[in-house]
């Protein structure tokens, strides 16, 4: 886990999605991970679902924020990003994102309203984004060419390997 190696060099914080454990923050390694809900109890929709998480993440990750300084926040997916622009808006913070795949990768033919949405999101992410970490080509090339990201912005990393990510990190916190 790179939160686990990073903790040898910086503090690290997570905020994670878990109902059975709303509330708690439990030490992982030297690592403190704060667990929250869905304040959404009711599933509407899947978007509504996803930005009302969102909301909850940015809640969380605010107050901690607001106790320490942090030099990164490192968010996954579109699920993520409105919570990662908001808080590189409000800190300062650089932002780094992953991107697994796109929105036009998943469903490369949909013109549904949702389909739209999550693309914006990860356009919107993209653009707020210091680095992009990305895992394969097909990746790279949907964010070049559906999202017109600019090149220096992205690194193929094997995000299981940390070592890239790592390297980046280092080149913000020194």
């Amino acid at each position: 886990m790179l939160s686990q190696y990073l903790s040898e060099i910086i503090d690290v914080e997570a905020v994670s999605y878990d109902n059975w454990q709303i509330g708690k923050i439990r030490e992982q390694g030297k690592v403190l991970v704060h667990f929250i809900g869905n304040p959404q109890k009711e599933n509407l929709s899947f978007l509504n679902w996803n930005l009302t998480l969102g909301l909850e993440l940015s809640r969380v990750s605010s107050e901690i924020m607001n106790r320490k300084n942090f030099d990164i926040i490192h968010a996954n997916d579109w699920q993520t990003i409105y919570l990662a622009v908001s808080l590189k808006k409000a800190f300062g913070t650089k932002l780094f994102l992953t991107m697994h795949s796109t929105e036009k990768e998943r469903n490369p033919y949909s013109n549904t309203e949702f389909s739209k949405s999550v693309s914006q999101i990860e356009w919107n992410g993209c653009y707020f984004a210091d680095k992009i970490f990305v895992n394969n080509e097909r990746t790279l090339n949907s964010l070049l060419h559906d999202y017109r990201v600019p090149a220096e912005k992205i690194v193929i990393s094997n995000t299981r390997k940390y070592e890239s990510v790592i390297e980046e990190y280092k080149k913000v916190i020194e």
